[in-house]
């Protein structure tokens, strides 16, 4: 089932390699010590996924908890997966 509450809050680790800050926008690679601010909408949709790991969320769901139903949202979320997958 689909983690519907909010999304993390608090610094989580992924792939036992990238800190995630979502206090500071901010997502760390501890094997090289560096770091990348992302813009809110993007590090909110990374900690939806995070969330939810293993399962499907859906277009609309992204659509609906980060971008509150806005008309050009879509193409909004497929440049957020980009950002996400290039951090």
């Amino acid at each position: 089932m689909m983690n519907t509450a909010h999304p993390i809050r608090q610094k989580f680790i992924l792939d036992n390699r990238f800190m995630v800050d979502p206090g500071l926008n901010c997502i760390t690679d501890m094997a090289t010590n560096s770091y990348e601010r992302l813009e809110p909408r993007v590090l909110h949709l990374l900690c939806i996924l995070a969330s939810n790991a293993g399962q499907v969320v859906t277009r609309q769901y992204f659509i609906s908890a980060v971008w509150n139903d806005y008309g050009g949202a879509d193409e909004g979320l497929s440049q957020g997966i980009s950002f996400c997958a290039k951090a």
